[in-house]
C-alpha cells in the first residue's frame, strides 16, 4: 500500500471513529447531566490535576532539552507542554511536531535528535505503564475476577518485551519502514539516556507521576459523572489511555481511546457507556485546560515570538 493510500485509510478510519464517538455521546447524553450540578471542589480538583499533567510533561521536556545543553525557561517548557497537549488531543503527535519545530527554530536542535529522544521517552512511559498495568491486573485477577488474567499476561509479556528492548537485547537497525526507523532512532537515543543514569531515573519517576496523576484525574471524572468506579479500575484505565495514545493506529486517537476504555469497563462489569462517556469527558475537560493555556502562550507559535516570561 502506497503512502497516499495509507494516509487516506488512516483519515477514513479517523473520521469513522469520531463519527462512532459522536453517535454514542449523543445517544447517552443524559449521562452528562450531572456535570451541571457537580461539586465545584471536584471541578477545581480536575483543573489542578490537568495543569499538573501539563507541568509534568513540561518538566520532562526541560530535562530532555538540558540533555542537549538547551536551558528552557519555565515559560517555554510549560507553554510548549500546553501546546503539545492541545494539538496531540486532536491529531497524532501534532503538538510534538510543533514543539520540535520550535526547538529547531529557537535553539537549533535538529529535528531527528528531538524525535529520537521523544521516542525514547515514549518507550520509558510504555514500560512504566506496562509494569503498573501488570500489578493492577494481577490484583484485579486475584481479588475481583479471573477475567483479568489474560490482560495480566498481556501486560506482563509487553513489559518483558519492552524491558528487553530497553536493555538492548534486540538490535533494530534504521529501515525504509517508517515505524522500524523511528524505533531504531528511539532505541539509539534511549541508549544514550540510560548512560546518563540521573536523567533516566528522572524520566522514569516523572512518567510514573504522570500515570498516577492521570489515574486520579480519571477517578475525579467518574465522581463528577456520578459513576461508581474504584481507584484500581481508574489506574488500569489510565494505563490503557496512555497505551492507545502512544500507538499511531490512525490519524488521531479521538474515539479510539474512548472506545478502548469503554471496552475495558465492559470487561470489568461497569458498563461500556460509562467508560466511553468518562473518557470523552476527560478528553474534553483536559483539552479545554490545554486550549486556555495555549492561548496564553500563543507567542511560542509565532516565528518571531520568543517568550520572555518567568
Amino acid at each position: 500500500m502506497g503512502s497516499s493510500s495509507r494516509k487516506v485509510l488512516k483519515l477514513t478510519l479517523t473520521v469513522l471513529m469520531i463519527g462512532l464517538l459522536t453517535f454514542f455521546m449523543v445517544r447517552h447524553r443524559s449521562q452528562l447531566a450531572p456535570i451541571a450540578t457537580a461539586d465545584p471542589r471536584l471541578l477545581f480538583s480536575f483543573l489542578v490535576l490537568a495543569s499538573l499533567t501539563i507541568w509534568l510533561n513540561g518538566t520532562k521536556l526541560r530535562h530532555i532539552s538540558a540533555f542537549f545543553d538547551i536551558r528552557l525557561k519555565l515559560s517555554e517548557s510549560f507553554g510548549l507542554a500546553s501546546i503539545t497537549t492541545t494539538f496531540n488531543n486532536v491529531f497524532f503527535k501534532a503538538g510534538s511536531l510543533v514543539t520540535s519545530n520550535y526547538l529547531k527554530r529557537e535553539h537549533r536542535l535538529p529535528y531527528m535528535a528531538f524525535v529520537g529522544s521523544l521516542g525514547a521517552d515514549q518507550l520509558i512511559l510504555l514500560f512504566t505503564g506496562m509494569l503498573l498495568g501488570t500489578g493492577f491486573c494481577a490484583h484485579l485477577a486475584w481479588v475481583v475476577s479471573s477475567a483479568f488474567l489474560p490482560l495480566f499476561v498481556l501486560c506482563l509479556l509487553s513489559s518483558g518485551l519492552l524491558g528487553l528492548l530497553i536493555r538492548g537485547t534486540f538490535v533494530v537497525r534504521p529501515s525504509a519502514i517508517l515505524i522500524l526507523d523511528l524505533l531504531a532512532r528511539a532505541l539509539h537515543a534511549l541508549d544514550r539516556i540510560i548512560k546518563n543514569r540521573a536523567l533516566f531515573l528522572k524520566l522514569c519517576g516523572i512518567n510514573a507521576g504522570l500515570l498516577i496523576t492521570l489515574s486520579i484525574r480519571f477517578y475525579i471524572v467518574t465522581r463528577i459523572l456520578g459513576f461508581n468506579v474504584s481507584a484500581e479500575y481508574c489506574a488500569l484505565f489510565a494505563v490503557i489511555m496512555i497505551l492507545v495514545s502512544a500507538i499511531p493506529l490512525i490519524q488521531s486517537d479521538i474515539g479510539t481511546r474512548e472506545l478502548a476504555v469503554g471496552a475495558f469497563t465492559e470487561l470489568a462489569g461497569l458498563g461500556f457507556e460509562e467508560g466511553l462517556v468518562a473518557a470523552a469527558v476527560d478528553r474534553v475537560f483536559s483539552l479545554g485546560v490545554g486550549m486556555a493555556l495555549t492561548l496564553y502562550f500563543r507567542s511560542l507559535l509565532l516565528p518571531s515570538g520568543r517568550q520572555t516570561g518567568f
